[in-house]
C-alpha cells in the first residue's frame, strides 16, 4: 500500500504531498492521523523553515470521506 502522506525535505523546506490521487486526495481517518503526525514532527524540527502542502494528481483535496 502506498504512503498516503509523503514528506520530502529540501534544505529548509519540507514538501508534504497528499497521495491519494484516486480520491482527489480526500481525507480519511488514517490520512488525517498521518498528516497530523508528520506536521507535528516537522513543527518541532528546527531545521525546517517552511512547509509546502500539495496534492498528487488532478486535485489538491476535495474534502473528507
Amino acid at each position: 500500500m502506498a504512503q498516503t502522506v509523503c514528506v520530502e525535505l529540501d534544505r529548509e523546506v519540507a514538501t508534504v504531498l497528499l497521495n491519494r490521487p484516486e480520491t482527489f486526495n480526500a481525507f480519511d481517518l488514517d490520512m488525517v492521523e498521518l498528516l497530523a503526525s508528520q506536521l507535528t514532527t516537522l513543527a518541532v524540527d528546527n531545521s525546517v523553515r517552511g512547509i509546502v502542502i500539495s496534492g498528487a494528481g488532478k486535485g489538491f483535496c476535495v474534502g473528507a470521506i
